[in-house]
Protein backbone atom coordinates (compact mmCIF):
# COMPACT_ATOMS: atom_id res chain seq x y z
CA UNK A 1 0.00 0.00 0.00
CA UNK A 2 1.15 3.61 -0.71
CA UNK A 3 2.39 6.04 2.06
CA UNK A 4 1.18 9.74 1.70
CA UNK A 5 3.22 11.03 4.45
CA UNK A 6 5.70 9.98 7.32
CA UNK A 7 6.69 11.74 10.17
CA UNK A 8 9.24 11.28 12.36
CA UNK A 9 9.93 12.73 16.47
CA UNK A 10 12.52 12.68 18.67
CA UNK A 11 12.84 12.72 22.25
CA UNK A 12 16.01 13.75 23.92
CA UNK A 13 17.93 13.54 27.54
CA UNK A 14 18.02 17.62 27.46
CA UNK A 15 17.23 20.42 25.14
CA UNK A 16 20.36 21.84 25.32
CA UNK A 17 23.54 19.81 25.04
CA UNK A 18 21.82 16.34 25.44
CA UNK A 19 21.12 13.41 23.19
CA UNK A 20 18.87 11.62 21.50
CA UNK A 21 16.47 9.03 23.69
CA UNK A 22 13.78 8.00 21.45
CA UNK A 23 13.09 7.78 17.94
CA UNK A 24 9.14 7.31 16.47
CA UNK A 25 7.81 7.03 13.59
CA UNK A 26 4.67 7.72 12.04
CA UNK A 27 3.56 7.03 8.96
CA UNK A 28 -0.09 8.22 6.79
CA UNK A 29 -1.09 5.48 4.42
CA UNK A 30 -3.22 5.82 1.42
CA UNK A 31 -5.81 4.49 2.62
CA UNK A 32 -5.66 7.08 5.74
CA UNK A 33 -5.14 4.83 8.19
CA UNK A 34 -1.92 5.91 10.13
CA UNK A 35 0.54 3.29 12.07
CA UNK A 36 3.73 4.34 14.39
CA UNK A 37 6.89 2.51 15.62
CA UNK A 38 9.30 3.85 18.62
CA UNK A 39 12.64 3.00 19.85
CA UNK A 40 14.13 3.56 22.46
CA UNK A 41 17.90 4.90 22.11
CA UNK A 42 20.41 3.16 24.38
CA UNK A 43 23.95 4.26 24.25
CA UNK A 44 26.15 3.63 27.36
CA UNK A 45 28.55 6.56 26.88
CA UNK A 46 25.89 8.94 27.08
CA UNK A 47 23.79 7.47 29.94
CA UNK A 48 27.19 7.60 31.71
CA UNK A 49 28.17 11.26 30.80
CA UNK A 50 25.85 13.17 28.92
CA UNK A 51 23.63 15.60 30.59
CA UNK A 52 20.18 14.04 31.96
CA UNK A 53 18.07 16.83 32.48
CA UNK A 54 14.82 16.42 35.29
CA UNK A 55 12.94 17.80 33.71
CA UNK A 56 13.26 16.08 30.21
CA UNK A 57 12.58 13.19 32.59
CA UNK A 58 9.28 13.94 33.52
CA UNK A 59 8.13 15.73 30.42
CA UNK A 60 9.02 11.72 29.03
CA UNK A 61 8.40 9.63 31.85
CA UNK A 62 11.13 7.82 31.19
CA UNK A 63 14.46 7.54 33.58
CA UNK A 64 17.80 6.49 32.56
CA UNK A 65 17.37 3.47 34.03
CA UNK A 66 14.21 2.90 32.02
CA UNK A 67 16.20 3.91 28.32
CA UNK A 68 19.07 1.55 29.64
CA UNK A 69 16.75 -1.63 29.84
CA UNK A 70 14.86 -0.71 27.17
CA UNK A 71 16.70 0.78 24.41
CA UNK A 72 18.76 -0.48 21.88
CA UNK A 73 21.99 0.63 20.35
CA UNK A 74 22.40 3.24 18.29
CA UNK A 75 23.50 0.91 15.38
CA UNK A 76 20.57 -1.17 15.66
CA UNK A 77 18.25 1.90 15.68
CA UNK A 78 20.16 3.74 12.88
CA UNK A 79 19.77 0.00 10.68
CA UNK A 80 16.35 0.12 11.91
CA UNK A 81 15.61 3.57 10.36
CA UNK A 82 17.69 2.82 7.47
CA UNK A 83 15.60 -0.22 6.76
CA UNK A 84 12.38 0.92 6.73
CA UNK A 85 12.74 4.68 5.46
CA UNK A 86 15.65 4.36 2.76
CA UNK A 87 15.24 6.27 -0.20
CA UNK A 88 12.12 8.22 1.31
CA UNK A 89 11.28 11.27 2.56
CA UNK A 90 10.73 12.16 6.10
CA UNK A 91 8.95 15.18 7.80
CA UNK A 92 9.50 16.54 11.95
CA UNK A 93 7.78 19.52 13.32
CA UNK A 94 10.98 20.79 14.62
CA UNK A 95 14.62 21.73 13.56
CA UNK A 96 15.95 19.80 16.46
CA UNK A 97 15.20 16.64 15.30
CA UNK A 98 17.62 16.74 12.49
CA UNK A 99 20.18 17.73 14.92
CA UNK A 100 19.38 14.74 16.76
CA UNK A 101 19.03 12.59 13.78
CA UNK A 102 22.68 13.58 12.58
CA UNK A 103 23.54 12.90 16.37
CA UNK A 104 22.48 9.83 16.43
CA UNK A 105 23.99 8.74 13.14
CA UNK A 106 27.28 10.36 13.33
CA UNK A 107 27.62 8.44 16.90
CA UNK A 108 27.28 5.41 14.94
CA UNK A 109 29.04 5.41 12.19
CA UNK A 110 26.74 5.68 10.15
CA UNK A 111 24.64 8.01 7.16
CA UNK A 112 20.85 8.40 7.10
CA UNK A 113 19.65 6.30 3.63
CA UNK A 114 16.20 8.91 3.98
CA UNK A 115 15.98 12.87 3.93
CA UNK A 116 14.47 14.58 6.93
CA UNK A 117 12.80 17.90 6.12
CA UNK A 118 11.12 20.21 8.00
CA UNK A 119 7.10 19.79 7.87
CA UNK A 120 7.34 23.24 6.55
CA UNK A 121 8.46 21.75 2.86
CA UNK A 122 5.30 19.49 3.43
CA UNK A 123 2.61 21.79 3.61
CA UNK A 124 4.61 24.80 0.89
CA UNK A 125 4.11 21.55 -1.52
CA UNK A 126 0.23 20.94 -1.05
CA UNK A 127 -2.19 21.79 -3.27
CA UNK A 128 -4.56 22.57 -0.81
CA UNK A 129 -4.13 24.14 3.21
CA UNK A 130 -6.62 24.31 5.68
CA UNK A 131 -4.36 26.88 7.96
CA UNK A 132 -7.51 27.37 10.55
CA UNK A 133 -7.09 23.42 10.91
CA UNK A 134 -3.60 23.58 10.96
CA UNK A 135 -3.60 26.53 13.65
CA UNK A 136 -6.50 24.90 16.18
CA UNK A 137 -4.36 21.29 15.43
CA UNK A 138 -0.73 22.44 16.78
CA UNK A 139 -3.24 24.12 19.78
CA UNK A 140 -4.30 21.12 20.81
CA UNK A 141 -0.72 19.69 21.15
CA UNK A 142 0.70 22.30 22.74
CA UNK A 143 -1.88 22.15 25.47
CA UNK A 144 -3.06 19.40 27.87
CA UNK A 145 -0.34 17.03 26.65
CA UNK A 146 1.98 15.90 29.84
CA UNK A 147 3.96 13.01 28.93
CA UNK A 148 5.51 13.58 25.08
CA UNK A 149 6.84 10.00 23.48
CA UNK A 150 8.30 9.75 20.23
CA UNK A 151 5.57 7.26 18.83
CA UNK A 152 2.79 8.81 19.93
CA UNK A 153 3.73 12.69 19.13
CA UNK A 154 4.98 11.26 15.59
CA UNK A 155 1.48 10.15 15.10
CA UNK A 156 -0.01 13.63 16.01
CA UNK A 157 1.39 15.46 13.65
CA UNK A 158 0.96 12.90 11.19
CA UNK A 159 -2.58 13.28 12.40
CA UNK A 160 -2.49 16.77 11.71
CA UNK A 161 -1.03 16.79 8.61
CA UNK A 162 -3.81 14.24 7.14
CA UNK A 163 -6.85 16.43 8.31
CA UNK A 164 -5.57 19.48 7.72
CA UNK A 165 -2.94 18.79 4.58
CA UNK A 166 -4.09 18.17 1.04
CA UNK A 167 -0.54 17.15 -0.73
Amino acid sequence: MDIRHIVMDFEASALHGGYPIEVGVAFTWQDWKITDEARLIRHDPWLDHGRWCSEAQDVHNLTKEDVRSGGQSIETVCDWLNGMLAGKTVYADHDKDKGWLCQLFDEAGKRPYFELLHVEKYINRASYVNESCLIDFTRGLESGRDIHRAGPDARRIARALAACVVA
